[in-house]
């Protein structure tokens, strides 16, 4: 008897703690795609609930029994469904509503959802995680590219057949990595498994960390290429419309869902979505957003935040889709989708742990074997994404898709690789006034032939000057993976006196400014050149990138000029110098791709610094000079006005030496060759100006879109100005040519309409035609003719 109530004790015990489980997903019951962050709550209970994950999945334990769940969602109908747990997994389905909510009009009082706005932007910076001190994490990213008849969030009934779609998807990517931080800044994230179906040896996969923002805190985020509006940033309700559309009981805290979109009449950059704000501390749980208005490439953000530690709410889950539209009847999408897992807020980490790239790749990484991805995987392959490995696999086997995927690998030396030989895309085609048409030919080994040097050459012929150009190069890595080589180098080619920067050899343009390529086509007198150098590079203190020069070249001007210095007047001119040049980055972030660091966007400015001192009586040298130049750009974002950019450039000869050595005024005006060459004198003629010492300053603001954003017309306004100065100090040994400083200052202004016209390109964005026009003023204005002080412009464009 004892024995009996002691059962009937702990069979009690044991029911009174029994958990029941529900679980399941949640689908749009028309499209069948998964939808996240969906209301549920349960037995009619709203303490009791849940919301779905990322994925659409949800899964709740309780005591009681569970008999029923109700569901809501924006533009969704609301949903009671009768549960029985037998039957879980669950599949719920819940269909779209045709009400437009943005109609909505709340007449008594403030809408509640303003005050919860408001202490979520006054608290958005305590939960951003770029505050935390320090954190690492593990990641597992997935990729797959698809149309509209095999979407991965599709469901399909077990018994049904969808004779539209096939059994995988076109592309399929997973990577593994770890993800180290210090405050303010210093991120990276290293690579250990990466796949990616048809290739053996991805290469490119480095880039996709930098699709999406990693966190929804900042003012503004930087999608595809316009800057966007964060719906919580101070000030925002002056922009954006809110909802208060539900709330969610979660144990002791209350989760708000807020509908956002712009306001009416509202001139921005503008995002749309529901944002999921959680009482404890105000945070962001959940975010859901997309341009407001569509484009030719749109990207829509969902992002998952869990609370760690019971103190710092932390990305969990982050996924995006890139909608393309290279055919008007199907969309192809690209999705990805990265999951968090064990996070640590504080990690022992050191500033030498951080490399030179934000994102780099273990050598191993593409040689994970199945069972090291079934033990890492967040979550195992569906039947589809293994069958797309397995035919798509198959198909690299029999084609060369990593030769095609290796093309990319040498894009920082502007080549193209093709297996062991390498084509320089920009020595093909060329057009200047000297030369006219110019055809030409680079071909260089590759560095997978070898990964520690490269060996090879260009010729190139002018139609106009009929006369043949060459040059060649021999390029030494002797540690490929660090920033560091260098080169043995010759020339025989025409190039431009009196160049502010000559970037004649390869290893120059990883230190000194690029230059605009257009700004040849409007030349028309050149020096041919012999030119012999040695060179180095080297990266030191993380940001700084040093060159060294030695270099010998003879000059023989292509025009009527005369260099008198004692007496004796010289036509032909020989140079020996050496040289060091500077590229100071501050906190560049750098991703690696292929043999390359590719340089990501800079959020400080960026010092170049160049020094030359010509060796007279060496190796024949006729001058004994110092040249020193000096530049810095920057761009910035100001929040309700567009971004700003500006590049101020300074430099000084001393020493007496002829025209090819001084500076020009960096002038781009030509009647007939009207496209927009950016820093530079759009007014100003390519010779009108000599100087030997000169400080310009150019600045470009682009409202965007603040001042016209209709869905038919949206130019993007422009403002220019720029301004200089430059003195001569010895014009009477300068004959033939103009030799008109810049003393009294030379001021230009200039206003372009962008995007005045805009053209589909392939569907996928758009090539937009915009005019504009420059006018200079002040000492240097042209009295004889009022119109040959304006310049008009033409200004070509690339947008989504």
């Amino acid at each position: 008897m004892h024995s009996f109530f002691t059962f009937i004790f702990l069979f009690f015990c044991l029911s009174t703690h029994a958990q029941f489980i529900v679980e399941g997903s949640i689908i749009d019951a028309e499209t069948k795609e998964a939808l996240p962050f969906v209301n549920i709550t349960f037995n009619h209970n709203i303490q009791l609930g849940t919301t779905s994950d990322i994925d659409g999945r949800f899964k709740l334990e309780h005591h009681e029994t569970i008999t029923s769940a109700q569901l809501s969602y924006v533009g969704y109908l609301n949903k009671n469904i009768a549960l029985k747990i037998s039957e879980t997994p669950l599949l719920l389905e819940m269909e779209r509503t045709d009400v437009a909510l943005e109609e909505i009009v709340v007449i008594a009082g403030e809408n509640p959802a303003y005050r919860i706005i408001r202490k979520a932007a006054k608290n958005r910076n305590l939960h951003d995680p770029k505050k935390v001190p320090t954190y690492t994490y593990d990641s597992y990213n997935k990729m797959r590219v698809f149309d509209q008849h095999n979407h991965p969030r599709k469901v399909a009934p077990k018994d049904s057949v969808d004779h539209n779609s096939i059994d995988f998807y076109y592309t399929m990517m997973e990577i593994i990595s770890k993800v180290q931080y210090i405050a303010p800044d210093k991120i990276q994230e290293t690579i250990i498994a990466s796949k990616l179906s048809g290739f053996k040896d991805p290469t490119f996969v480095t880039a996709i960390a930098e699709i999406q923002p990693t966190s929804f805190h900042k003012d503004n985020f930087l999608i595809l290429d316009k800057e966007y509006l964060n719906p919580i940033s101070s000030g925002c309700i002056k922009k954006y419309e809110y909802r208060l559309e539900d709330t969610l009981y979660q144990e002791q805290d209350t989760v708000y869902m807020i509908r956002f979109f712009p306001r009416k009449n509202k001139t921005f950059d503008a995002l749309k979505g529901v944002l999921y704000i959680n009482t404890n501390g105000y945070a962001i749980q959940n975010v859901l957003a997309e341009p407001a208005q569509k484009q030719k490439i749109h990207l829509k953000i969902e992002q998952q935040y869990t609370l760690i530690d019971h103190q710092k709410w932390f990305p969990s889950q982050l996924n995006f889709e890139v909608e393309l539209a290279p055919r008007k009847v199907d969309t192809f999408t690209i999705q990805g989708k990265r999951y968090i897992t064990n996070v640590n807020l504080h990690p022992h980490l050191h500033p030498k742990d951080f490399g030179l790239n934000k994102v780099t790749i273990n050598d191993d990484a593409h040689n994970k074997d199945s069972t090291f991805w079934i033990e890492n995987r967040t979550h195992q392959l569906t039947v589809k994404e293994a069958k797309t490995y397995q035919v798509l696999d198959k198909i690299g086997r029999q084609l060369p898709l990593d030769l095609l995927m290796a093309s990319i690998n040498e894009l920082e030396d502007e080549r193209i690789q093709l297996d062991w030989l390498s084509v320089n895309y920009t020595q093909i085609l060329e057009f200047n006034l000297h030369e006219q048409f110019r055809l030409g030919l680079g071909l260089y080994s590759s560095y997978k032939w070898n990964p520690y040097f490269s060996v090879g050459g260009y010729f190139a012929y002018g139609f106009k000057d009929k006369e043949w150009k060459y040059g060649g190069s021999i390029t030494f890595r002797p540690a490929p993976k660090k920033d560091f080589g260098f080169q043995i180098s010759y020339v025989n080619d025409i190039l431009e006196p009196a160049a502010i920067i000559q970037n004649t050899h390869s290893l120059s343009k990883k230190v000194l400014p690029s230059q605009s390529f257009t700004r040849r086509n409007v030349l028309d007198q050149m020096d041919r050149t012999y030119e012999f150098e040695i060179s180095g590079y080297f990266r030191s203190f993380r940001y700084l990138r040093t060159r060294i020069l030695g270099n010998w070249s003879y000059k023989i001007p292509l025009y009527d000029y005369r260099f008198v210095s004692d007496n004796e007047i010289l036509q032909k001119f020989k140079f020996a110098r050496i040289g060091i040049q500077f590229r100071f980055a501050y906190k560049e972030d750098f991703v690696r791709m292929g043999n390359s660091n590719m340089s990501l966007r800079n959020r400080y400015p960026v010092v170049y610094l160049s020094y030359t001192k010509g060796l007279k009586g060496v190796m024949d040298g006729g001058f004994d000079y110092h040249k020193i130049v000096g530049g810095l750009e920057s761009s910035f974002f100001v929040k309700g006005l567009g971004r700003t950019s500006w590049f101020a450039q300074a430099g000084w000869v001393g020493g007496e030496t002829p025209y090819s050595i001084l500076f020009n005024g960096r002038g781009s005006y030509d009647r007939w060759r009207m496209f927009l060459i950016k820093n530079t004198f759009q007014t100003m003629r390519p010779n009108e100006f000599l100087v030997n010492s000169f400080a310009y300053l150019f600045i470009e603001h682009n409202f965007g879109s603040l001042l016209f954003n209709t869905p038919t017309f949206k130019p993007e306004v422009k403002l220019y100005q720029a301004i200089g100065f430059g003195w001569l100090d010895h014009p009477e040994h300068h004959e033939g040519i103009a030799v008109q400083d810049l003393r009294k200052g030379y001021f230009e202004s200039g206003i372009m309409l962008a995007n005045l016209i805009r053209l589909p390109m392939f569907n996928f964005g758009y090539f937009g035609l915009g005019a504009g026009a420059f006018v200079r003023y002040g000492s240097y204005h042209l009295p004889q003719n009022l119109l040959d002080n304006f310049a008009f412009k033409i200004d070509m464009t690339a947008t989504f």
